[in-house]
């Protein structure tokens, strides 16, 4: 259970605010009566208070998740076209419809047109190697999208250092991620290289 605990407090620490999504994950996670659940979230929230206030970390994870989007985006291949970003917008509580899809789709030529989609995720630290990349709703989504659309999804992570300029990148499919939490040991095989253009093989459908 501890452990449990541990890795689930580090998820919210990661984005720097613990969010309803987040509390949702605890609730679905542990089995502890609702009087426990609230002295935990009250203790992790504290612990995010005494790093920033919620304000300034809320700015935080908005500026990297932004700034990880544009890395992205300068490393697409010279000979896209149509690029579509949409983004995390949102104000007052309402998200644009749009925020259901990935951050990123653009069109490329390659004797015919083709379409890649691109979700951008970036985290800050491992826990026990081990990465929290997204909310089984979202994956969900993203895959109902590739579904729908015929467009291969990939999900751009990065670790650590900043999303202007993160430590370690990994250009993973979709389809090769199957929970929210992986290994570190099983991203490795996604990992490239800093700063070097993507390439996607239209054979293949992949893109590093």
């Amino acid at each position: 259970m501890s452990d449990k605990i541990e890795l689930l407090k580090k998820m919210a620490m990661a984005d720097g605010v613990l969010s309803e999504n987040e509390k949702h994950v605890f609730r679905e996670t542990l089995d502890l009566p609702e009087s426990d659940m609230q002295i935990l979230f009250e203790q992790i929230e504290s612990e995010l208070e005494s790093v920033q206030s919620e304000t300034e970390m809320i700015d935080w994870k908005r500026k990297n998740g932004l700034d990880f989007e544009k890395y992205i985006v300068r490393l697409l291949p010279d000979n896209y076209k149509n690029l579509r970003w949409t983004g995390d917008k949102y104000a007052g509580g309402r998200y644009d419809e749009r925020n259901k899809l990935p951050d990123i789709i653009f069109d490329m030529e390659l004797n015919n047109a083709y379409s890649v989609a691109i979700e951008c995720k970036f985290r800050m630290s491992y826990f026990k190697d081990i990465l929290f990349v997204a909310r089984k709703e979202q994956l969900d989504r993203y895959r109902e999208f590739q579904e729908k659309s015929d467009i291969p999804v990939f999900l751009a992570i990065g670790v650590g250092g900043s999303g202007a300029h993160p430590e370690e990148l990994f250009i993973a499919p979709l389809n090769a991620i199957k929970f929210p939490v992986v290994k570190k040991s099983y991203l490795k095989k996604f990992q490239k290289k800093l700063d070097q253009k993507l390439f996607y093989h239209v054979k293949s459908k992949s893109l590093y």
